[in-house]
């Protein structure tokens, strides 16, 4: 009896979000941010059905630069929870997954920079969007330093939101 568990499967609502800094001196104006359809699925839902199943879309968004900075929030998502009733542990993950997101540089269209994380650990990969090919990190055109996954408290809500630094390459 010790060792029994018992979990439902559910979902939970959440906020997720991109935010950050850029370094450069080249001219940049906004960039594209795409949320993956696949986003917050979990458990047997890709396996059994496809996101749109679910009503799921790629959801893609431009978003201003001002002054080197720049924000956006994505309406609320619906995300896969298990529910552990027994030991009474409640729902986890307890906030949303971390995303992963493409994203493409107004001053460099043709770059796609596929971000997110792996075990925990940031990362991301550049392709050519003409070509298709996958670009080594030192002949892209931006370099992002850094990226983390934090929880920013706003008045009504959390956010959680995926920070990064980009710099000019």
């Amino acid at each position: 009896m010790l060792l029994a568990s018992c979990a439902v499967p559910g979902s939970s609502l959440g906020r997720i979000g991109i935010s950050g800094a850029i370094v450069s001196g080249k001219p940049l104006d906004s960039i594209q941010v795409t949320l993956p359809k696949s986003y917050g699925l979990g458990g047997l839902d890709l396996v059994m059905n496809k996101p749109e199943e679910f009503g799921n879309s790629d959801r893609t968004v431009i978003v201003r630069i001002v002054g080197g900075q720049f924000s956006y929030e994505f309406q609320p998502i619906v995300y896969h929870i298990a529910f552990w009733l027994l030991p009474p542990l409640g729902p986890f993950p307890r906030h949303p997954p971390t995303p992963f997101f493409t994203v493409a540089f107004s001053a460099t269209p043709d770059e796609v920079y596929l971000m997110g994380f792996e075990r925990g650990a940031f990362r991301y990969e550049v392709y050519s969007h003409s070509s298709h090919a996958h670009l080594a990190h030192d002949h892209a055109s931006w370099i992002i330093e850094s990226g983390e996954y934090v929880n920013e408290h706003e008045a009504d809500h959390d956010r959680w939101v995926l920070r990064i630094r980009v710099r000019g390459a």
